[in-house]
């Protein structure tokens, strides 16, 4: 019959075995294709950084320059000698070795040191004094004491512009001025112990009438540490009428 292959067909699908294959097979596949691509990302080789050296070039100087070349020496060079100084030996004079005499007897006199004195003394110290003490003090100065003439002044206790303690010269000389200096000394009392003319008026008579006003002038005594004590001042004495 023409439809009997139709109606009868052949078994023509696959087995099933072969289906299980096919699905098996393509599962291994996905499974290694999956666990390939996992163990690429995950066995990664960390590859060694590379050592970079970085170098700083300098500008550096140029380099100096040539030392200039050697100077020739001539061949036919001179050397100078330097003159030698003679000294001429002087002997000395006679002036000269008289002098170095009595340096030397000086200096042996020195050595001697004092007649009467103990050795190992003080030079300067006193005559039969003790060896090693200290010389003595210097006496206290017993003589007055010199004022100014401000400070002599102030030490008036009179009026000297009245008499006698002022001059009266004579009629010839009168309606002239005068002046004349004297150094006067005054005692512990405030009397005048000593007067001298030490810069005369220019005219002896005046002078001599001068002396014996100052001569009567009276002072207050001068107290140092509350002990009366001598002085002595410049006086200058002015006699003007005019």
């Amino acid at each position: 019959m023409a439809f009997e292959a139709l109606l009868n067909p052949g078994d023509n699908r696959p087995k099933r075995w072969r289906r299980i294959a096919l699905g098996a097979s393509i599962a291994i596949h996905v499974v290694a294709l999956v666990a390939g691509t996992i163990q690429s990302f995950w066995n990664v080789d960390e590859l060694p950084l590379p050592a970079v050296q970085v170098t700083l070039a300098a500008e550096l100087p140029p380099p100096p320059p040539p030392p200039p070349p050697p100077k020739r020496k001539s061949s036919s060079s001179t050397t100078k000698t330097k003159p030698t100084e003679v000294k001429q030996l002087t002997q000395p004079q006679d002036n000269e070795k008289v002098e170095a005499k009595k340096e030397e007897a000086e200096d042996s006199g020195d050595d001697k040191g004092e007649e009467g004195g103990v050795e190992g003394g003080v030079v300067g110290g006193v005559v039969g004094g003790v060896v090693g003490s200290p010389p003595p003090p210097p006496p206290k100065s017993t003589g007055p004491k010199m004022l100014t003439y401000v400070q002599g002044k102030k030490q008036l206790a009179v009026n000297t512009q009245v008499r006698p303690y002022r001059m009266d010269p004579p009629k010839a000389l009168q309606g002239m001025r005068f002046v004349a200096s004297f150094t006067v000394c005054v005692n512990e009392q405030g009397g005048t112990a000593g007067l001298k003319l030490i810069k005369s008026s220019g005219n002896a008579t005046v002078d001599n009438l001068m002396k014996r006003a100052v001569g009567q002038w009276r002072y207050r005594p001068l107290m140092v540490d509350g002990v009366a004590t001598k002085f002595c001042w410049n006086a200058t004495y002015v006699h003007d009428e005019s």
